[in-house]
C-alpha cells in the first residue's frame, strides 16, 4: 500500500476522527463553565491563573471566569475577582472595586473574604476616578476593622489572629493600647501555624521589644532560627541578635555573613545593614558608593529605613552628588512610609529650607510624627518649635515636657536648651 492511502486509512480510524474524538478533560471542563458551571468556571480560571493543566498563564481569562462565578453568586469567585481588581490582575486596578466584591463575599462569611476587608477598612481607600468609574474616597475605620478580626479570633481563627496582631503592631497608638491582646494574638497564631514566616516574625518581635509583657529574648530567638532556612527576614535579624550579642554570645562574623547570605537571598533588611557597613567600614573595606547601592537595592525593596539613608547620603555628598532636593525626596519618600528618622529629617529640610522652601508648619507636622515614634531628635525640635512658636501655637509646658523626654533618652543639645529654657 502506497504511503498515501496509508494515510488516508489512518485518517478513517476513530483515532484520527477529530470531530468523533473524545475531549479531553480539560476542554470538557472548559465546557462545563461555558454552560455556567460554577465549580468548573473556579477551576478554570484557577488553571489560567497558575498556568496549570496544559493551561498558559492568563490573568484577563482568569478574571474572566472568576468573574463569571462571582455574578452567579460565589462567594469565593466574588473573592478572587476582588483580589484581581485590587491587584490589577487581568482587569484595571480599582482597590475600590476590589472591596465591593471582596465586601460581598465577606457577606457570605468567607473568612479569607472578611479578614481582607477588614485589612482594607482599617487603612481606607483613596478617591478613584476616571472614565469607567468614580468613586469618593473610603475613610478608615480601625473600630469596624478590628471588631471584624476580633469576632473571627474569638472563634479560632488562627488567620484572623495573625491578621489582627499586625494591624495592632502597625500602629504604635494601638500597639500601647491592646498591647495584652497583641501578645495574645500572635503566641496564638505561631501556636496554630508554626512555620508561617509573617506569625514567627510578629511573634519574635512581641518577644524581643516585651509588649504585652516580660521580653524573652531567648525564645525569639529560637522562632527565628525555627524559620532561618526558608526566610532571609529571620536571618537579617538574627544577624542583629549576633552582631550585639542580644540572649547569645556575640559573635560579629556570624552576624555577618549571615548579613551577607540574607542580602543575597533578597532581605531589604539586610541589604540596609550592609550598606550601613560599607557606609562606616565596619567590619568590610569603606566604600561609599557600595554603601550607596546597597541603600537602593534596600529601598527598591520597601524598606524604609533605606530611605532615610539615601537622602542623608545626597544631602552630604557621601557616594554620590550633593544634591538636596533629591536629598528632600528620598526623606519624604521615607517620611510617608513611616520612617521616624526620614520624618525627622524631613522635619529639619521644611525648618531649613534645605531642597525645598522654608515651610515652618511643614516641620512641625514631620517633627510630630517622629517624635511620636520615640525618635529624641525630633521631640527636641518639636519641644523648641513650642516653646518659640514656631509654626504652632505656643505651649510652652508640652513643649518643656518634650525636651525632657529627649534629655532622657541622652540628647545633649535637649539638656543644653532645657538648661537655658527653664531660666527663662
Amino acid at each position: 500500500m502506497s504511503v498515501r492511502k496509508l494515510l488516508f486509512a489512518l485518517l478513517l480510524t476513530p483515532l484520527f476522527c477529530f470531530g468523533t474524538a473524545d475531549k479531553s478533560p480539560a476542554d470538557t471542563l472548559l465546557e462545563a463553565a461555558r454552560n455556567g458551571d460554577v465549580p468548573s468556571q473556579l477551576k478554570v480560571a484557577d488553571q489560567f491563573f497558575f498556568g496549570k493543566n496544559n493551561r498558559k498563564v492568563n490573568p484577563a481569562l482568569a478574571a474572566y471566569w472568576f468573574r463569571k462565578a462571582a455574578d452567579a453568586g460565589s462567594p469565593r469567585g466574588q473573592f478572587n475577582y476582588g483580589i484581581c481588581c485590587l491587584k490589577g490582575w487581568g482587569v484595571p486596578a480599582s482597590s475600590q472595586t476590589g472591596f465591593l466584591w471582596i465586601s460581598k463575599a465577606a457577606e457570605q462569611q468567607l473568612e479569607e473574604a472578611l479578614i481582607m476587608q477588614a485589612e482594607l477598612l482599617f487603612r481606607g481607600l483613596p478617591e478613584e476616578d476616571d472614565p469607567a468609574r468614580s468613586f469618593p474616597a473610603m475613610s478608615a475605620d480601625p473600630e469596624k476593622s478590628l471588631a471584624i478580626l476580633r469576632k473571627l479570633f474569638s472563634s479560632g481563627s488562627s488567620s484572623a489572629a495573625k491578621s489582627l496582631a499586625g494591624l495592632l503592631l502597625s500602629d504604635q497608638k494601638l500597639r500601647r493600647q491592646n498591647a495584652a491582646e497583641l501578645r495574645k494574638c500572635s503566641e496564638f497564631a505561631v501556636r496554630k501555624m508554626p512555620l508561617d514566616i509573617e506569625s514567627v516574625l510578629m511573634y519574635s518581635t512581641v518577644l524581643q521589644n516585651g509588649i504585652g509583657g516580660n521580653s524573652d529574648e531567648k525564645k525569639a530567638v529560637e522562632l527565628l532560627h525555627s524559620i532561618s532556612d526558608f526566610s532571609p527576614e529571620a536571618m537579617a535579624r538574627l544577624s542583629v541578635i549576633y552582631e550585639y550579642g542580644f540572649s547569645v554570645p556575640q559573635d560579629r562574623k556570624k552576624a555577618l555573613e549571615l548579613c551577607r547570605k540574607a542580602a543575597k537571598l533578597g532581605s531589604p533588611r539586610a541589604m540596609f545593614m550592609l550598606g550601613t557597613k560599607y557606609l562606616e567600614g565596619d567590619m568590610v573595606k569603606h566604600s561609599l558608593s557600595k554603601a550607596v547601592d546597597f541603600f537602593k537595592q534596600s529601598w527598591s525593596g520597601g524598606y524604609p529605613p533605606a530611605a532615610a539613608a539615601l537622602g542623608k547620603c545626597f544631602a552630604n555628598g557621601m557616594g554620590v552628588d550633593k544634591n538636596p532636593e533629591k536629598a528632600f525626596d528620598f526623606f519624604m519618600q521615607g517620611a510617608v512610609a513611616g520612617d521616624p528618622e526620614a520624618q525627622y529629617h524631613l522635619g529639619v529640610c521644611f525648618s531649613k529650607a534645605i531642597g525645598t522652601a522654608k515651610n515652618s508648619a511643614g516641620a512641625v507636622h514631620w517633627f510630630k510624627a517622629a517624635s511620636e515614634s520615640g525618635h529624641p531628635d525630633a521631640m527636641r525640635e518639636l519641644g523648641i518649635s513650642l516653646i518659640e512658636g514656631k509654626g504652632v501655637k505656643t505651649d510652652r509646658s508640652e513643649g518643656l515636657r518634650l525636651l525632657d523626654a529627649a534629655a532622657s533618652k541622652g540628647d545633649v543639645q535637649a539638656i543644653e536648651y532645657l538648661n537655658g529654657a527653664k531660666n527663662i
